[in-house]
């Protein structure tokens, strides 16, 4: 599982010709593969992703979670695993408490908050990644998930991260050192 993870975010970081449907297949293995794992598992936390059993509805959040800047709607979601929208919207709410489109909303605005602490992309490159057109309606729902703009959301990312950092091999010579 590491290795899989390891090179899809490889591809990811990459960006070459090619690497998306790559990263894609690579992302669908490790969900399928953590799947697996929370099936079996005798971990209480993990347990929450036994809902995932449904095969058709397991598919759908491998969609969602693996392609977030996917213009998903129930329909294709739906039509993608075989199954009448309104069956999907019954087993998807059943299995997860909330609507398919809800759910993408929380899964784009973790990738988007993942995205901009990395400090890789621009505000707008974020916004196309976690499948928003338009910067104003990106930065508003992202406001409604974490209380600041995504500009703000970096930049206490990356004080937090410096805070956080952990000492440099030559410190820890230093301090030996004295």
């Amino acid at each position: 599982l590491d290795q899989v993870m390891a090179y899809a975010m490889t591809e990811l970081a990459a960006q070459d010709v090619g690497g998306g449907p790559m990263s894609a297949a690579l992302l669908k293995l490790v969900v399928l593969a953590l799947l697996r794992r929370c099936l079996v598992s005798t971990n209480a936390w993990v347990e929450r992703f036994s809902i995932l059993s449904d095969p058709p509805i397991a598919r759908a959040f491998a969609e969602m979670a693996s392609r977030p800047s996917v213009p998903h709607t129930v329909q294709s979601l739906s039509h993608a695993v075989g199954l009448s929208r309104s069956a999907f919207m019954a087993r998807f709410a059943a299995a997860f408490g909330e609507s398919p489109m809800s759910l993408l909303r929380r899964v784009r605005m973790r990738h988007a908050a993942d995205l901009l602490a990395a400090n890789a992309l621009s505000v707008d490159q974020v916004a196309l990644n976690a499948g928003y057109q338009s910067r104003s309606s990106f930065t508003r729902t992202f406001r409604r998930y974490y209380d600041s703009d995504p500009s703000e959301y970096r930049a206490r990312a990356r004080r937090d991260s410096s805070h956080s950092a952990t000492p440099t091999e030559d410190a820890i010579e230093e301090s030996n050192a004295a």
